[in-house]
């Protein structure tokens, strides 16, 4: 995977040079825990926190919503809770 500002980018495309960040559409939220979830168009949905969010206010975020987002590698959350599958954390959302 691209590695771009110390993040390891999802599915990112390279347009002239340039490294987008990848598109995905929010799946879930859940607006009193303050948290997330993006489908990717795979098979693993990205996590992502309120803090995460961009350009935008949370709380105008709705399900269904096309976004940009940065995907961190969030092997140590799931290496204390080994009986999860590693889980994809975005670190910036932003709608498009």
């Amino acid at each position: 995977m691209p590695v771009a500002f110390g993040r390891i980018l999802n599915s990112s495309i390279f347009d002239e040079g340039v490294l987008l960040m990848p598109r995905g559409r929010i799946k879930r939220l859940v607006v009193g825990r303050g948290l997330g979830f993006i489908s990717t168009g795979g098979r693993q949905n990205v996590f992502f926190h309120q803090s995460a969010v961009a350009d935008s206010a949370f709380e105008d975020l709705r399900e269904g919503q096309a976004v940009e987002y940065e995907v961190e590698d969030y092997a140590e959350h799931s290496q204390r809770r080994k009986n999860r599958a590693k889980e994809l954390r975005a670190s910036v959302v932003k709608p498009v």
